[in-house]
């Protein structure tokens, strides 16, 4: 494919032949630490650096970690460092209402540890946004085609959906626990589960944190393949293979009953819908893809309906369990209470990752886990206050402002129509969840979705792979 970046160097800086082929075999290594970034961005096995033990508050909030992830974003920045010393070449920023933002959230970041409730904490967060900057650098400059970037989203999606689906046929955990999966027993409290007539039934975890982190990250991993497979070209088989990979993945979205994942999913398919009104042959693909899902989920969906009218509050407010009731109580007070803290600490916030540590500080008698507040931008303006918020904000309008604006145009880049929905299907997990802004796949899926939206406004082909 054709490159979507322009090559900045001078005849003067051309590097003599051995040179070149060294700078090949950098190049393809660090894109290969990306395809694995990728490929493990969900797994939670954390490496612990620092043990901050902080009562009632989840390790995940406070320990400082290295994550599998992170070991492969660090060896690609390495290896692209010394690609970017050796072209002597300058690097692309991307759009400035992407870049700007980011830049100053991170500033913020920085600045929020010395007001921060716990500094120690808020600067891990600081340090991880500035990495975060720079896997945004890379892909802005090196993401040339969408041939690798589909590739690690279909392992991602098989990766985590084989587990998911074991955990849920088995209704316990599968012995992985050396890949991070936890000890899942729907027995066990603190364990995520839904119920339906008094039974608890295990929601799939896969290799995450949370049924919702793997339902969010399943449901990017869909789109993505699901706008390869109606954009993409015959070279490659790559609309196959992403068709292929759908089906499975579809299943364990179900299963993690994640509703917040669920909704993100489903605005993504209606804007490739809406898009495809007038285009009969991607209409007739998107009708397809619904149809064998249906024909393959209904005889699930009508076994467990039990409990996805549970999820969905079909049931009557007599048989909804109490851990629906409590699950929509614990967000409504995090929301209020979050807000009381951040009208305290408006202008500079409580510190970068340091929301639960404030609500416990607030309120030592709280009810519920102490955690983020479920809605990322309230989160944000907690953390580094009203002017990060607002940058925040700024990320989450400005692609679909530049968008609307000139829709005809992109209309005709599957490229751009694809990274839209990506971002659309995080923006809605944000209102209901606080990972995309937190936790390390969710920022990570985050970061990526403005990177390539800076890409694929850059001149050049703009197949998808």
């Amino acid at each position: 494919m054709k490159n979507l970046m322009h090559n900045t160097m001078t005849i003067a800086d051309t590097p003599a032949p051995n040179q070149h082929g060294v700078m090949q075999k950098i190049a393809f290594m660090a894109r290969l630490a990306f395809l694995l970034a990728v490929v493990t961005m969900p797994l939670s096995l954390p490496i612990l650096l620092v043990k901050l033990s902080i009562p009632h508050i989840w390790r995940g909030y406070t320990d400082i970690s290295l994550f599998i992830p992170d070991i492969f974003v660090i060896v690609m920045l390495a290896l692209w460092g010394i690609q970017i010393w050796l072209e002597k070449r300058k690097i692309k920023a991307g759009k400035t209402y992407i870049w700007i933002p980011l830049i100053l959230i991170t500033i913020l970041g920085w600045l929020s540890i010395f007001v921060s409730v716990n500094p120690l904490i808020s600067l891990y967060h600081a340090v991880r946004l500035s990495v975060l900057f720079l896997f945004y650098l890379y892909v802005v400059n090196e993401v040339r085609s969408f041939e690798w970037l589909i590739i690690g989203v279909a392992l991602q999606a098989l990766l985590q959906s084989g587990v998911a689906i074991a955990q849920y046929a088995s209704q316990h955990s599968i012995g992985l626990s050396f890949l991070g999966e936890y000890d899942l027993d729907p027995q066990t409290s603190g364990v995520s589960v839904v119920s339906s007539g008094g039974v608890r039934y295990l929601r799939a975890y896969g290799l995450t944190d949370h049924p919702n982190i793997l339902g969010g990250c399943i449901a990017f991993c869909l789109i993505l393949l699901i706008a390869s497979y109606l954009y993409g070209t015959e070279r490659y088989a790559y609309r196959t293979i992403s068709m292929l990979v759908l089906l499975p993945t579809g299943l364990v979205l179900l299963l993690t009953f994640s509703r917040s994942a669920w909704t993100a999913f489903l605005m993504g398919l209606l804007f490739f819908f809406i898009i495809a009104l007038k285009k009969k042959e991607i209409l007739l693909k998107i009708l397809q893809i619904i149809a064998i899902s249906l024909l393959l989920l209904s005889p699930l969906i009508w076994a467990s309906r039990g409990l996805f009218n549970t999820r969905l509050g079909i049931a009557s407010s007599d048989s909804v369990p109490t851990t629906e009731k409590q699950s929509i109580s614990e967000r409504i007070l995090l929301l209020k209470s979050a807000n009381e803290i951040f009208v305290k600490h408006a202008l500079l916030g409580i510190g970068l990752g340091a929301s639960p540590v404030a609500l416990k500080e607030n309120f030592p008698d709280f009810p519920y886990n102490y955690q983020p507040p479920h809605f990322t931008l309230l989160t944000s303006a907690l953390e580094i206050g009203v002017f990060g918020a607002l940058f925040y904000f700024i990320l989450q309008v400005a692609p679909f402002l530049v968008f609307l604006t000139q829709y005809k145009k992109y209309l005709a880049n599957p490229q751009a129509l694809a990274i839209i929905a990506l971002l659309l299907s995080i923006n809605i997990v944000g209102l209901f969840d606080y990972y995309t802004w937190l936790l390390v796949p969710g920022r990570m899926w985050q970061w990526m979705a403005w990177a390539l939206w800076s890409v694929v406004m850059e001149e050049g082909n703009h197949e998808l792979a």
